[in-house]
């Protein structure tokens, strides 16, 4: 908890570490009697290294990072000079890599619109998505990392716009 203060989290996200805490240590207890369940937290940006030292305290626990840690608008809002925001994808970065030392840590590489919105407009879009594909996959190795996508709901506020059927098989 002094770790997750030290960030500068507000009272609210120390509280939510709190209560997500208890939930763990709860989650824990029962599963060491009963069959083997996985958490799949909604982890937001900010919240991954926080996240990390949680899931280090309950290591009999998989989790599974949804949307790559959603790394959100890297390129910011109207970006006309299309360059990555290089503190988000430090901060993504930071909190990837602490997630991934962890072996019961998994990931889904989804939500790629939410990552860079309308990736599929433009090749400098498609490389840096592709390169948070393939950074995630060498954090986790394969083994850890799973393909996950929600286009038939998503699509409208993710990935559309260039496309109407949704990116091709290469892409």
């Amino acid at each position: 908890m002094a770790a997750v203060a030290a960030t500068g989290a507000t009272m609210m996200e120390r509280r939510l570490v709190l209560l997500c805490n208890l939930y763990l240590q709860n989650l824990s207890a029962r599963l060491e009697s009963q069959h083997q369940s996985t958490l799949q937290p909604m982890f937001q940006l900010k919240q991954l290294l926080a996240a990390a030292q949680l899931c280090a305290k309950h290591p009999t626990i998989p989790v599974v990072i949804n949307h790559m840690g959603r790394p959100f608008r890297l390129f910011g809002e109207n970006n006309s000079e299309m360059m990555p925001d290089e503190a988000k994808l430090d901060e993504w970065r930071e909190g990837m890599r602490a997630m991934a030392k962890l072996p019961h840590v998994y990931v889904k590489i989804s939500g790629l619109g939410w990552a860079v919105p309308n990736w599929t407009a433009s090749a400098r879009r498609k490389d840096l998505v592709k390169k948070l594909c393939q950074e995630t996959v060498q954090l986790f190795g394969p083994e850890r990392c799973m393909i996950g996508t929600n286009w038939w709901m998503d699509e409208g506020r993710s990935d559309g716009g260039s496309t109407t059927d949704g990116p091709s098989a290469d892409e």
